[in-house]
């Protein structure tokens, strides 16, 4: 997982073999994106905005759950 700098999102790691994107927020709780492109991944990571890009373009597009505390 790598820190990376938003209100809401505190880090995010990829699975490329997976395609899994993982994404952890500062409130709390660590979720799993399905079929997620690496394209996609790396958008979000050099995006000026990581938590508008991830709202518009990951939550509610994949299907996820929540990881395992």
């Amino acid at each position: 997982m790598k820190e990376v700098t938003s209100s809401n999102i505190s880090h995010i790691g990829y699975d490329a073999a997976a395609k899994i994107l993982k994404v952890r927020f500062k409130k709390g709780g660590e979720y799993h994106y399905f079929d997620v492109p690496e394209d996609v991944h790396d958008s979000l990571l050099t995006s000026q905005s990581i938590g508008s890009h991830f709202a518009k373009n990951i939550k509610n597009v994949y299907q996820f759950t929540k990881a395992e505390q």
